[in-house]
């Protein structure tokens, strides 16, 4: 295997995935100090909001932006919370598993091109760890971020998330907006061919002499 190639394919889209980890793993052990144990840092005042928590939620802006600890132990958006237990926690590691995998094939198969779609994949790669670190250690995924609209006769509410949801999301949106041009560009050069740079003049020059 060509390291070269493999440090220029990965580097960009691991070291992308490195920070969503690091944020979304900090910003989850701080839900917890604060918002989840009785006595937290921010469990009678959240300092820099000045809003004591309601029932559970710490309200920055009441009508739109709570802080909420949740544990989810289903997939996002509380998809396959029907499936029991005891076979919902190992399908949705091994999901997250082949998702990982499948990323890392995309970016290799991508190589050095699509600069815009291999972020989105280090956005979808730092999610899925992210969430994925979560199942195997708590057996639940951590959430904190609550969404909602409130007034004027109406009440919804989105469903509470984290840093690693909204990577994936903002990954997914990205890769629906680029990577049917991008695999459209790959399918459109012919197999042994790249689009490497063309050989220099010497190169040309020696090529034909032999």
């Amino acid at each position: 295997m060509n390291r070269a190639r493999l440090f220029a394919v990965y580097k960009m889209p691991l070291l992308l995935m490195t920070v969503i980890i690091v944020l979304d793993q900090w910003t989850k052990k701080w839900a917890v100090g604060a918002l989840a144990k009785p006595g937290g840092l921010y469990h009678d005042k959240l300092g820099w909001a000045n809003s004591p928590i309601r029932d559970g939620h710490v309200q920055i802006f009441d009508s739109w932006f709570w802080l909420r600890y949740a544990e989810n132990r289903a997939a996002a958006f509380s998809l396959t919370q029907s499936i029991p237990e005891w076979f919902r926690m190992p399908m949705l590691i091994t999901v997250s598993i082949l998702a990982v995998a499948g990323v890392l094939w995309w970016l290799w198969k991508l190589g050095t091109d699509h600069p815009l779609l291999r972020v989105a994949l280090g956005l979808v790669l730092g999610g899925a760890i992210g969430n994925l670190i979560d199942r195997v250690t708590l057996g639940y995924v951590i959430d904190f971020i609550d969404w909602h609209l409130r007034g004027y006769n109406a009440a919804w509410t989105f469903p509470t998330f984290n840093i690693a949801d909204s990577a994936v999301v903002c990954g997914g949106a990205l890769i629906l907006i680029f990577g049917g041009k991008a695999e459209e560009k790959t399918a459109s050069i012919a197999p042994g061919e790249d689009d490497s740079d063309p050989p220099s003049e010497d190169e040309a020059f020696t090529e034909g002499a032999t």
